[in-house]
């Protein structure tokens, strides 16, 4: 049988033959030897007072105290997973996927009905205990996409043979999008201990940012950051500060800058318990300028942008030395800047269009190219 087959012969000991031939296979399964790998029903669980056939289950405690408080409306679990052999797990997931009731005891989610009426929806116990049991849960899925493969570490390998929804439901990572709170706590431990590419760490970051709003994280104690130089180093977290304007970028010398999409700073830095770049100086610009009209051509390709600029020989923020700094926001913004470039970036700033910061740069640096960078920029429709 499957259960001969699956579970550990000293943990349950295999039916004598001469049994066997005297009362039949079936009479045996009715009073109790297993020949399957078993199921366990039950309906209106309380998560905090689970009834015996539940806390019997290996876990079965933790994997309430992983759920909202509230009602489980129906429960499918396989039990003695804690006896399957080692060796037996490539051959188990076939069964579990081939045999349907197995199969939505592990990819069904159960439905917590809350106190208040809501419902949500959390794995399954047999998907959690897949997940956190064997360790699978965090790992790339053999089908993921380019940055997953590269942050997270590639499942075992007697995975591989199973579907892709099952493969899902034991925690098996295709894409940022598929990560939930745990998965996005393995992906920040996987960074801290294998650091991608800068621009694998950015895209990790940018998906956190985007889901950032309906994550909950402990916050870590370290983290890995991009540095000049393609480089990316791994500080303590309290060293962190993250990106909320362009021109903080400038600023070494506020710790590890960490730069994410605009308008997710604040959520961000919430989630992972960081300080903005804004906190951590007060942005006093000084040094001499001269007030400077913004050309039309720009004023054309930016509106928002503030009419006139401060131009600087050097000019210094906080007493660190900087290219740009951007006072306040829209046409009553202050621009300060040393070179084009940097004039550039700060006008796309405080336009509040940083997308368009190279094609204002190309008009400041040959104003004759208005009417080609302006042409291109209808072709994309001129959006962030």
């Amino acid at each position: 049988s499957a259960a001969a087959e699956l579970l550990d012969p000293d943990e349950v000991l295999p039916v004598a033959a001469d049994a066997v031939a005297a009362w039949g296979e079936d009479v045996l399964e009715a009073v109790g030897v297993a020949r399957r790998l078993g199921v366990v029903h039950a309906s209106d669980v309380d998560v905090a007072d689970l009834p015996d056939e539940l806390d019997t289950l290996d876990g079965a405690r933790a994997w309430a105290a992983s759920l909202p408080p509230g009602t489980l409306v129906e429960v499918v679990a396989v039990r003695d997973l804690d006896l399957v052999r080692p060796a037996a797990w490539a051959r188990a997931l076939e069964v579990l996927a081939v045999d349907p009731l197995l199969r939505s005891a592990v990819t069904e989610p159960v439905v917590v009905r809350r106190v208040d009426g809501t419902a949500a929806r959390a794995p399954s116990y047999t998907s959690w205990w897949l997940r956190t049991r064997l360790g699978l849960g965090g790992h790339a899925d053999p089908d993921a996409d380019a940055v997953v493969a590269a942050v997270l570490p590639a499942a075992p390998a007697w995975v591989a043979s199973a579907d892709p929804a099952l493969r899902s439901a034991l925690g098996l990572v295709r894409s940022l999008d598929d990560l939930d709170d745990d998965g996005w706590a393995a992906v920040l431990r996987s960074l801290v201990e294998r650091p991608p590419a800068p621009a694998q760490l950015l895209a990790v970051y940018a998906a956190l940012a985007a889901a950032a709003d309906g994550v909950r994280l402990e916050a870590p104690d370290r983290l890995p950051v991009p540095e000049v130089g393609e480089r990316v180093v791994v500080v303590d977290a309290e060293k962190v500060a993250v990106v909320d304007a362009p021109m903080w970028l400038q600023r070494a010398d506020l710790g590890a800058l960490l730069p994410v999409p605009l308008g997710t700073a604040e959520a961000v830095a919430d989630l992972l318990d960081l300080d903005l770049a804004s906190e951590r100086a007060a942005g006093q610009v000084t040094g001499t300028s001269v007030q400077c009209d913004v050309p039309e051509p720009v004023r054309w390709l930016l509106p928002g942008c503030p009419p006139r600029w401060r131009e600087h020989e050097t000019l210094t923020v906080d007493g660190v030395a900087v290219d740009w700094w951007v006072d306040g926001h829209g046409t009553t913004a202050v621009v300060h800047a040393v070179t084009l470039a940097g004039l550039a970036r700060g006008l796309a700033q405080a336009a509040g269009r940083w997308d368009l910061r190279l094609p204002v740069e190309a008009v400041l640096l040959d104003p004759g190219a208005a009417a080609e960078v302006l042409a291109e920029q209808v072709m994309i429709g001129n959006k962030s």
